[in-house]
């Protein structure tokens, strides 16, 4: 109550311009009259400034790179201890207050900016970023520049204002996104054309991150004889004639080509070649058909280990390993390609696991002793594992899925195969048995189809199990 009483009255005080004992002066020259006090409370900046020089010495200070808006903001939070954080002021406060280290609305401003993150504005962001060191908040706006590219070159106007070299990087990438080559073509002339005198120069280092190869050779055609771009410059025109030449004398296979990493991959993790386990991670491409080996780790992955997908990163459990049974956790993140010890679980064995939401699980398997139907659940954030209720049967090599949010593992082997199938109700953490199958199946493949139409047999619903085995 005291403190709120005081606020109140120093506020009125700065408003009433009484007993104000300096000046600061925001970008375009605006004055605001405060208490030093006042501020020395709310930003260690202050206080070391006003500090330096008796207040008789100086009485204005300047700050041309914070705006006035953004200047009166950061005042009337010193004053009143709160300040509304908004889409339209988010990016003027997150610079004033991280010049003067409060760290409030630094902290408020960036939430926000990573909530907000869209094609209109993430290039701003990621150049904010990029000048104050915020590293998570410059690389997901960095990505999202990646994965949006399509409408960021088209729509943006901040599209419009990167420099050269930063063209040359973002469409220089694997990871950009576009659904053909001809998108990044056209953002480039979009770009040069938007400031022909300034952007003409960085034409041919634009030209030579295009992916000539991968754009049909009738646009490539017309190219060469429409564009005025491509013409009237000469290295531009040579990596288009050499890639028509290319094209028409070769059968070069999509394979071989360096292409953009899809937006949807499958990935194959480890396994067995000639008899040895591999380091080779390898992406499979559906709009082109082909495999492509994207990583190698420093030695070759755990055989009969377990794959689960979530939160942007491939974690890979449990296996066998020179005759033992590991209880490792690594996690392959995808965005820098690094792979990462992350916990253990609570002993070792070949598991079956599944990602539900922001956890996954790691269901029954083999300790190289018996069967097990023990079950761990995984937290990435606080990286440890809980135990869950077992399964009523230990199995291992079973098959696994999840059908309008209740869980099946199907068959696999105890002793012999098995036909027993369960459901676990995560509401009450508890295994029941369900229909058996008509046969002990294991090795089972499980996944979830939409039923068609046209299926002649009624369901109760839409959806159902497939299963597959040797």
């Amino acid at each position: 109550m005291f403190v709120t009483l005081c606020s109140s009255i120093y506020n009125e005080l700065r408003l009433e311009d009484t007993l104000c004992d300096t000046v600061i002066r925001a970008g375009g020259g605006l004055d605001f009259k405060v208490h030093r006090l006042i501020l020395c409370g709310c930003s260690s900046y202050f206080r070391v400034l006003f500090c330096i020089k008796p207040a008789s010495q100086q009485q204005v200070y300047s700050f041309p790179g914070v705006s006035p808006n953004g200047m009166q903001l950061i005042l009337d939070y010193a004053y009143t201890g709160s300040v509304t954080v908004t889409e339209d002021n988010v990016m003027e406060l997150f610079e004033g207050a991280e010049l003067f280290g409060i760290q409030d609305i630094v902290q408020s401003c960036y939430s926000l900016l990573l909530q907000k993150l869209c094609s209109r504005n993430c290039i701003s962001i990621w150049k904010l970023a990029e000048q104050y060191n915020y590293t998570e908040l410059r690389d997901k706006a960095f990505l999202y520049m990646l994965y949006h590219f399509e409408d960021i070159a088209g729509y943006s106007a901040e599209f419009l204002l990167l420099s050269g070299e930063q063209l040359a990087d973002i469409i220089g990438r694997d990871e950009l996104h576009v659904k053909q080559e001809s998108a990044v073509f056209q953002a480039v002339l979009r770009w040069v054309n938007f400031a022909p005198e300034k952007h003409r120069d960085h034409m041919t280092i634009l030209m030579s991150k295009v992916r000539l190869l991968l754009m049909p050779l009738d646009y490539l055609l017309d190219t060469e004889t429409k564009v005025e771009q491509v013409k009237n410059n000469r290295q531009c025109l040579n990596m288009v004639i050499h890639t028509i030449k290319v094209r028409r004398e070769s059968n070069t296979n999509r394979s071989q080509l360096r292409t953009r990493l899809p937006s949807h991959v499958l990935p194959a993790f480890g396994g067995i070649d000639n008899n040895h386990t591999t380091d080779k991670t390898e992406l499979y491409d559906v709009r082109s058909d082909y495999w492509r080996t994207v990583f190698r780790s420093d030695k070759a992955l755990p055989e009969s280990s377990s794959c689960v997908y979530l939160n942007g990163s491939i974690y890979y459990i449990g296996g066998c390993e020179n005759n033992s049974y590991l209880s490792s956790v690594q996690r392959f993140c995808l965005a820098t390609k690094t792979w990462q010890e992350v916990g253990s679980m609570h002993k070792g064995r070949i598991v079956s696991a599944l990602g539900l939401m922001a956890f996954f699980s790691q269901i029954g398997g083999y300790n190289s002793i018996t069967y097990v139907s023990t079950v761990e659940v995984y937290d990435p954030l606080l990286k440890s594992w809980e135990t869950a209720s077992s399964m009523i049967h230990p199995r291992c090599n079973f098959g696994i899925a999840v059908l309008e949010d209740q869980l099946f593992v199907v068959g696999g082997v105890h002793k012999n195969g098995t036909s027993s199938v369960e459901l676990y109700d995560g509401t009450i953490d508890s295994w029941q048995p369900v229909q058996d199958l008509e046969a002990p199946r294991f090795a089972v493949g499980c996944c979830v189809v939409e039923r068609q139409p046209d299926t002649p047999e009624p369901q109760e619903s839409h959806l159902h199990l497939v299963l597959t085995s040797n």
